[in-house]
């Protein structure tokens, strides 16, 4: 049941005229890094690649949280999301086929962005070796799979707007969670630096799937150690989300 509502769920997923909006936006971005390039002053290729990374992790990160809160709050007030299929699904089967299909969707998403950026690299010439930019596109998509995952949770009993809005900031303070932790080792904000660096340690930290420097480095274990912590993390917010969705009560 778990695999035929998944492949359900992509289906309509990669149909909808969402995806299909998001992701042309995102080939014409990745493809604008061309243009931009033209102002670098000789820079061209470092340029392209770094926009285009930055372009192809919010790309997907879009698709994630567009995906997962476009119809699954409506789903859940309706009670929708049981009935996918002919027969009823119980709530965990539910809510894994949508964060497993929102999983594939990303990963899709990726794949074809990232082949797109990699033709254009090799067209200018890569300032870093095309496999090391690869997988900094692919540990860029956890992202992606992390905001899925919290969308998800905030869901089950949050509207739109609210899930959306905390979304919202919880992309802006990730992708600001480095600079905050400097600020917090310098005691910067006072009494409250305990509270904030407690709240370091819970907020998802969407600066380390950033690799856009480590793809002109050398050595993997920047690499591992993201690609580690979002497993963990997102699979954390799964779980929560499972405990969650099994003890509301949809009658």
């Amino acid at each position: 049941m778990l695999y035929a509502a998944t492949r359900f769920i992509v289906l309509q997923q990669l149909r909808s005229r969402a995806y299909v909006v998001i992701l042309a936006v995102g080939v014409l971005l990745v493809v604008g890094a061309l243009a931009l390039s033209e102002l670098s002053g000789g820079e061209s290729a470092r340029v392209v690649e770094d926009i285009g990374l930055a372009v192809i992790a919010l790309s997907v990160s879009v698709t994630a949280v567009t995906l997962a809160l476009s119809s699954f709050s409506r789903e859940i007030a309706t009670r929708e999301i049981f009935f996918s299929l002919v027969q009823p699904m119980p709530h965990s089967v539910a809510y894994l086929s949508r964060f497993l299909a929102g999983t594939f969707s990303v990963l899709v998403t990726n794949m074809i962005l990232a082949g797109l950026f990699l033709a254009i690299l090799a067209a200018v010439g890569a300032p870093d070796p095309l496999p090391r930019v690869f997988v900094a596109c692919m540990v860029g998509g956890l992202e992606a799979i992390v905001l899925l995952a919290i969308a998800l949770f905030l869901g089950i009993g949050s509207s739109l707007a609210v899930s959306a809005s905390v979304m919202t900031a919880l992309f802006v303070v990730g992708r600001l969670a480095h600079d905050l932790e400097i600020l917090v080792a310098r005691e910067a904000f006072g009494p409250t630096t305990v509270v904030l660096e407690a709240c370091l340690w819970i907020l998802p930290r969407l600066d380390r799937f950033d690799l856009t420097w480590w793809a002109g480095a050398t050595g993997w274990a920047q690499a591992v150690a993201a690609v580690a912590y979002g497993v963990v993390y997102a699979l954390g917010w799964v779980l929560l989300g499972l405990v969650r969705i099994e003890r509301r009560d949809f009658h």
